[in-house]
């Protein structure tokens, strides 16, 4: 048996493609690094809360879309209105004036939807997920499309208690002027959806469908992940509970699942873990001091307790058919040192959907990938957004330390002229790249050159040539061989 890779990226993020007894390196995450502030939520309409930030790109142009929460407004405790900002570079955001809807007075503002353009009955933006369908059949009035959780109340008196929640699509032709359009989803279907986080969707152009990754509540309102599929956004298949094989179980808030631009055969999603202590107990008491402490007390007194004892972080997973899922059980966004703003129930958990592809902020040539992620200032201040950066294909690798390590791949056809190595070593370290036939015989000249640095497109040499052609159409495997070194991904072409 054999996988004919054409000339597609293969990553080092799972054991899908290298075989086992063959392997002696280790699969290490790795960590993003924190960059520069981005902005601060402080205008007055955001004043009360923002949540689930996203951001896409139309042409020349990124937008960033996010739900907001305002003070008492027509008799309506916490109206739920969704907002966008501008950019042309990624960093530098605006809030375009759309006159759409009043605030004290004045429609010089960027609220593009708030509840009141809705059905009494139904209050919606929980989460606001957009995307920019690029499916070919797309009508251009739905060019924009979003997913959001509804309330329908006058379904509230039923038996189940998600049995009054909706998900439903909004669409528009500009990304700005949005209307309801049609259900998606409900909860009184088998899936009991609770579609109370931030539920994902896009046109995949290569698997020719949608793809969505939805909210659920399993035995005991356990917090989980289902996925669902459809040609016609209207039509979904049964939703299917994702698999994480033998990983420990735990209650996942979010998912931010999305196709790997590099691979885009691979899946890839940072969900949100969520902790639930059952009391607040000493260790609370110190975390962050006795400010910490007394928001904690705070918070579980007038809200309800969880609201005080929950921890999240963030994870991250990765799968190559969206249901069987490579899930690290180590946090990926590294947590910071207390202080009594931090450490609690949604904060510094959840990269801004999605990760974009930006220029490496020196003179040399090169990339990496950036997102943001929310952090929260404290009463009274602000949510901001911070960049992060992490190296392409750089979410985890083959590892080996001072002792030599080996890493095999199954048997693989190629398409492709010359191989590519993404890999950091030591000063010390080295890696050799053998080709075997699929008894894993090494194939005589084909042994590389030492290879050593740092670099995500490294050209590998045997000998004197870097021409594998006279390779495509043989069946064959890579092994490599590495001291105090990393392989994130390799590539022919």
């Amino acid at each position: 048996m054999f996988i004919d890779i054409k000339n597609r990226r293969e990553v080092f993020w799972d054991d899908s493609m290298i075989i086992p007894e063959h392997t002696t390196a280790e699969l290490k995450l790795h960590h993003p690094v924190k960059k520069e502030f981005a902005l601060a939520f402080d205008a007055p309409w955001e004043a009360a809360g923002v949540a689930y930030p996203m951001t896409v790109k139309d042409g020349d142009i990124y937008r960033m879309y996010y739900v907001a929460s305002r003070p008492k407004i027509h008799g309506a405790v916490g109206t739920r209105i969704v907002c966008m900002m501008e950019s042309t570079d990624y960093v530098n955001w605006t809030r375009p004036n759309v006159g759409l809807h009043e605030y004290e007075g004045s429609t010089d503002n960027n609220i593009i939807l708030v509840n009141s353009d809705n059905e009494e009955y139904c209050e919606p933006f929980d989460n606001f997920f957009v995307f920019i369908d690029e499916n070919p059949d797309c009508l251009p009035e739905e060019k924009y499309k979003a997913i959001a959780l509804c309330y329908d109340y006058r379904k509230q008196n039923r038996t189940h208690w998600l049995s009054q929640r909706e998900m439903w699509c909004y669409t528009s032709p500009d990304g700005i002027h949005f209307k309801r359009s049609f259900l998606v989803m409900d909860s009184d279907t088998a899936v009991r959806g609770g579609f109370d986080s931030q539920n994902v969707a896009w046109w995949d152009k290569d698997d020719k469908k949608y793809h969505c990754f939805i909210r659920v509540f399993m035995k005991d309102r356990v917090r989980d992940i289902k996925y669902m599929h459809s040609t016609d956004f209207h039509n979904w298949s049964e939703p299917v509970l994702l698999n994480y094989g033998e990983s420990e179980e735990y209650q996942l808030y979010t998912n931010e699942i999305m196709k790997y631009p590099r691979a885009p055969h691979m899946f890839i999603g940072f969900p949100m873990r969520y902790v639930e202590r059952t009391s607040l107990g000493k260790n609370f008491e110190q975390m962050g001091g006795e400010e910490g402490a007394r928001l904690r007390w705070e918070r579980a007194e007038t809200k309800e307790l969880r609201m005080g004892t929950a921890i999240t972080d963030c994870l991250f997973m990765c799968s190559r058919d969206g249901l069987h899922w490579k899930r690290y059980d180590e946090m990926f966004l590294e947590r910071e040192e207390e202080h009594p703003y931090n450490w609690s129930y949604g904060d510094y958990s959840t990269p801004i959907y999605p990760f974009i592809e930006t220029k490496l902020p020196s003179p040399w040539e090169g990339s990496e990938f950036s997102f943001f992620v929310q952090e929260f200032a404290g009463p009274g201040l602000p949510p901001t957004l911070y960049r992060h950066a992490i190296r392409l294909d750089g979410f985890a690798s083959y590892h080996a330390d001072y002792e030599v390590k080996k890493v095999t791949t199954k048997s693989i056809l190629f398409t492709g002229n010359e191989l590519y190595l993404n890999f950091s070593t030591s000063a010390l370290g080295w890696i050799y790249v053998d080709v075997l036939d699929a008894n894993n015989k090494p194939l005589e000249g084909w042994h590389s050159c030492e290879l050593f640095g740092n670099t995500t497109d490294r050209t590998v040499y045997f000998g004197d040539s870097k021409d594998v052609s006279s390779l495509q159409g043989k069946v064959i495997r890579l092994q490599f061989t590495m001291r105090q070194a990393d392989i994130y991904s390799y590539k022919f072409e």
